[in-house]
């Protein structure tokens, strides 16, 4: 006992004060500090305890009603019993040991208090599904009411194609009556050739004797005078030349004109055959780059399969 008084003495003394003689306190060694219990093991402990209770009812009833007297145990005690593995909780389960445990756990989460950081968390997720879910109904409506526009706006185009094609065919039919009322309306062409054949133009003769009334006055005092006088067959003959030769002529360069514009239109058939030759010419040249990439791809892959065949062959072989 004065030994052990002395040790005690001489733990409350200061290191330099102590006395260099060996003593008991002094030779024995001293245990190493212990390490703070994980807080996942003592979760673990309240589960285990936890699941026992619920697994036996009864003993945890019979403890409870047994009225035994617990002892009371001082704090440093109760420090190194926290501190001292225990047996039950060694070699933890499967099931304890599978469970997920979170960041930051805490034995206060266990007993029933909510962890702030978790909560956060949660009523964040909460907000994010929740806006989530109204930025899915806003863009569904706005489709929705694109989709309406649309469908309105198809069946105006096709209302008013109907209108159109119904105004088409009336044009049609009014162009066809007025064709067929100028047709009723306009003379023969071969009547209309034969009168412009028979007439013949009239020649005025000057120094033509002057009709005189009984006054002795004269109808133009310049002494010419206005009778018609019949044509002979040869001025009428070259009178129809001259006019075949004025139709010819315009019939000439009527052909004229045809021919520039065919001229122009097969210039410019000529230059889409050539831009469609050039379109297909560059359409050749993007299919034979497709292809020479998909070979080239195809090839890629070839390389790959035998690299993962020879990788398997190696494996099986290691295996082996």
């Amino acid at each position: 006992p004065a030994t052990l008084a002395a040790a005690e003495d001489a733990n409350q003394l200061p290191p330099k004060l102590l006395s260099p003689i060996p003593t008991a306190h002094t030779c024995l060694p001293r245990p190493g500090p212990t390490p703070p219990r994980p807080l996942a093991m003592r979760a673990l402990h309240y589960g285990e305890a936890a699941a026992r209770a619920e697994a036996h009812p009864e003993v945890a009833e019979a403890a409870a009603g047994s009225g035994e007297a617990r002892p009371i145990l001082e704090p440093r005690h109760v420090k190194a019993s926290m501190a001292a593995p225990s047996k039950t909780t060694s070699a933890p389960s499967a099931a304890a040991a599978a469970a997920p445990q979170s960041k930051g756990f805490d034995a206060d989460d266990v007993e029933g208090g909510g962890d702030p950081a978790e909560e956060k968390r949660l009523a964040r997720q909460e907000r994010n599904r929740l806006s989530a879910a109204m930025s899915r109904n806003r863009k569904a409506a706005y489709i929705g009411d694109l989709e309406a526009k649309v469908a309105a706006f198809a069946a105006e185009v096709q209302a008013l194609r109907r209108e159109k094609c119904a105004l088409e065919e009336e044009k049609s039919a009014l162009q066809a009556a007025k064709e067929a009322q100028e047709a009723q309306e306009a003379p023969p062409r071969d009547a209309a050739n034969s009168r412009a054949g028979t007439s013949a133009p009239t020649q005025l003769a000057p120094d033509a004797p002057v009709l005189t009334d009984a006054g002795g006055s004269s109808d133009d005092d310049a002494g010419f005078s206005f009778a018609p006088t019949a044509i002979t067959e040869e001025e009428e003959r070259d009178w129809r030349l001259r006019a075949a030769a004025a139709r010819v002529n315009t019939l000439e360069a009527e052909l004229v004109q045809q021919r520039t514009e065919a001229a122009a239109l097969a210039l410019t058939m000529a230059a889409r055959v050539t831009e469609a030759l050039e379109v297909r010419r560059r359409a050749d040249s993007w299919v034979a780059k497709a292809k020479a990439r998909l070979e080239r791809q195809r090839a890629k892959a070839s390389k790959l399969e035998r690299k993962v065949e020879e990788l398997k062959r190696k494996q099986q072989l290691s295996d082996a």
